[in-house]
């Protein structure tokens, strides 16, 4: 009897707690999922002309999840960015008398999940170049033009239309370009 007793009250006690356990990972996921996050999307970056070039040119991009839908607010998210991690000294060592630096700003999607990774394979390829449709921010600048271009877009979600340029804007450094 005592062992019937046991495991009703076992049980009891799991049935009770489990919503609580589930509302609490809902809770956090709920706060992870409004946080922005950016990280470099591995195997992706790219540094050529190096060697007897008078330009050595440096690719990197990264993914920005949960970005600002106004526009203005990712410009602020990817200059933070882009202050806060310095990419230029990547290449100072590499010999190159002008140095240009391009970083790329990716959002998330179904066909560029967060865990994505190049694929060189024999019968498929899958290369960050063909992954236009989601790319949302870029900066470009060298050592020749030393003013901070900035490329921000919001783009189509919609099966239909996607990767459509809703609308874009320029900046070169803080100032807005019609």
């Amino acid at each position: 009897m005592n062992r019937k007793i046991s495991k009703s009250l076992f049980l009891a006690v799991v049935v009770l707690l489990m919503p609580l356990v589930l509302y609490g990972c809902e809770e956090t996921n709920a706060k992870v999922e409004g946080t922005i996050q950016i990280f470099e999307i591995k195997k992706t970056e790219e540094i050529y002309g190096t060697g007897d070039n008078n330009i050595g040119t440096i690719k990197k991009h990264y993914m920005i999840i949960n970005p600002p839908e106004d526009l203005h607010e990712l410009k602020k998210v990817v200059e933070d960015f882009h202050q806060n991690n310095p990419i230029n000294r990547e290449i100072e060592d590499k010999g190159n008398k002008i140095r240009q630096i391009e970083v790329y700003f990716y959002r998330e999607s179904k066909k560029l999940p967060r865990d994505w990774q190049p694929n060189e394979g024999y019968f498929e390829t899958d290369r960050i170049e063909h992954h236009k449709s989601d790319l949302i921010a870029s900066i470009h600048w060298s050592e020749s033009q030393p003013l901070t271009n900035y490329y921000i877009m919001r783009k189509n979600s919609d099966k239909n239309n996607y990767g459509a340029i809703i609308e874009r804007i320029k900046y070169v450094d803080d100032k807005l370009i019609d």
